[in-house]
């Protein structure tokens, strides 16, 4: 700290950080200096005179205070039994609204028919959004396409993507903290000829570098633990539109699969 403080602009944003340390955890600069109603160059100032080479050092160290603030609080903290329940719906709803007024659905139309040409499909995903890519596998393939799930960790990722070639597309399901890997995944699927794409959530860096086309969706949860539901309702969106690209072969996949579950017994209704 300065011997004479940070002064009037200075304490501006460390208030700013200290209301929203979500936002200043994520955000550009210039988000942070509006928030703060200062300038970009006093945002660097300030990180300068605690000790900071910039803006980006400072906010990983914001960060890095923010989640572990989560994990000791959010996570776990007691509260009325009623409160984690409705913030958690009520930010699911957010979200939820926030992504039906940003996605493009062209995008994802895109994303479809990419995968409709495809020899095959592979939905990658790690840690809790495996569950998203074994939803998307199994629903797509009802419809009638041959798309897998590699949701098992990064080993089984590698040795799947090691047999790609240029009739597979792979569609990465990731947030921020497992970016690199679906990075990682993405990059080597396109060394093997295979179309790449991403949907992941609105703090990731840019990946036109590695994904044909890419649909972002808020992640942000009420404590440590992310939003599924935008992802999850973008992935089903995906497979509602892949569907309807050739309605008479998913209605003749989903036919075939209706006669199997009789035959297993597995409409336990009709047993």
């Amino acid at each position: 700290m300065p011997e004479n403080g940070l002064g009037r602009q200075g304490n501006a944003v460390i208030n700013t950080i200290l209301n929203e340390p979500e936002k200043a955890s994520y955000e550009g600069i210039a988000v942070v200096a509006e928030l703060a109603d200062v300038n970009v160059s006093t945002i660097t100032r300030t990180a300068q005179s605690l000790g900071f080479g910039g803006w980006p050092e400072f906010r990983l160290e914001v960060r890095k205070r923010f989640l572990a603030h989560l994990g000791t609080n959010g996570a776990s903290r007691k509260s009325d039994a009623a409160e984690p329940v409705t913030r958690a719906l009520v930010k699911d709803r957010d979200n939820l609204t926030e992504t039906v007024r940003t996605v493009d659905p062209a995008v994802v139309a895109h994303i479809a028919r990419a995968m409709a040409d495809a020899r095959r499909t592979y939905v990658v995903a790690e840690s809790t959004y495996g569950a998203i890519a074994r939803t998307v596998a199994h629903t797509a393939r009802l419809a009638g396409y041959n798309v897998e799930a590699i949701a098992t960790g990064t080993l089984e990722i590698a040795n799947r993507l090691a047999h790609v070639d240029d009739g597979d597309v792979v569609v990465l399901v990731a947030y921020w903290r497992y970016f690199r890997n679906a990075e990682r995944s993405a990059r080597a699927a396109r060394d093997r000829g295979a179309r790449t794409f991403l949907v992941g959530d609105d703090r990731s860096p840019d990946a036109s570098a590695w994904s044909e086309a890419t649909v972002r969706v808020p992640a942000g949860g009420p404590t440590f633990f992310p939003s599924l539901v935008p992802c999850l309702s973008v992935c089903q969106a995906l497979v509602a539109e892949l569907a309807a690209l050739d309605p008479e072969r998913s209605a003749k996949a989903i036919a075939d699969a209706d006669e199997y579950w009789r035959r297993f017994g597995l409409v336990h209704w009709e047993n």
